[in-house]
């Protein structure tokens, strides 16, 4: 049986604690529409993304200093992503195809309230915690032509891509995440926040 508490979802304006989930998936469909399209573009078009201010990008044209800023971010902490490879081209694909939907549905779901978008959430969680991992995992280990010259703005940059799917599976849990028995305890509800908001502190800095 279903109490009659848990029947009844709980928003953000009283879980205090989801801005920083409501905070992360705004920012994070930004993220993937700069540094995930470039490269998606580039695979389109089958050139270096050194060379993409040469083409028209569709069905989007960023302004070049977009273009400029991603590829100074690339040279100076982050060779990978102007690499390229082609796995990195399926997990950008996948970033932009399914992970970018699915996290405006999260934004919303969390303003909401709404305990459907647990299961969703945990997938998005899941693909976004491996992939950071595969990436960092060729940074720090792979070819020397992949490794950071700047391994502390990497990890700065990267944390957060790691930290939030954890929150996110901490926070979603529960069978019914919103209702009154699936929130968390005031102790981890605060250490929860408070992971988020430094996280989010340190990623702002680093943008």
């Amino acid at each position: 049986l279903v109490r009659m508490s848990d029947k009844k979802s709980v928003g953000c304006r009283r879980c205090w604690y989801d801005v920083w989930f409501v905070i992360w998936f705004a920012v994070y469909p930004v993220t993937v529409l700069i540094s995930d399209y470039f490269n998606f573009q580039g695979a389109m078009h089958q050139v270096d993304v050194h060379e993409l201010g040469s083409y028209e990008m569709w069905p989007w044209n960023p302004p070049k200093q977009l273009l400029q800023l991603y590829l100074q971010w690339c040279d100076a902490a982050d060779p990978l992503l102007c690499a390229n490879p082609p796995y990195f081209q399926t997990m950008e694909a996948i970033n932009i195809l399914f992970l970018l939907r699915f996290s405006v549905v999260q934004l919303f779901g969390f303003i909401g309230g709404w305990n459907s978008i647990r299961k969703l959430g945990l997938v998005w969680a899941a693909c976004c915690f491996y992939s950071v991992v595969v990436c960092c995992g060729e940074t720090f280990l792979g070819a020397s032509t992949s490794r950071s010259p700047h391994p502390q703005w990497y990890l700065a940059m990267y944390i957060p891509y790691a930290v939030f799917p954890v929150l996110l599976f901490w926070r979603l849990w529960s069978e019914m995440p919103f209702s009154a028995s699936g929130l968390p305890s005031t102790f981890g509800a605060l250490i929860m926040s408070l992971t988020g908001m430094a996280t989010l502190a340190q990623f702002g800095f680093f943008m």
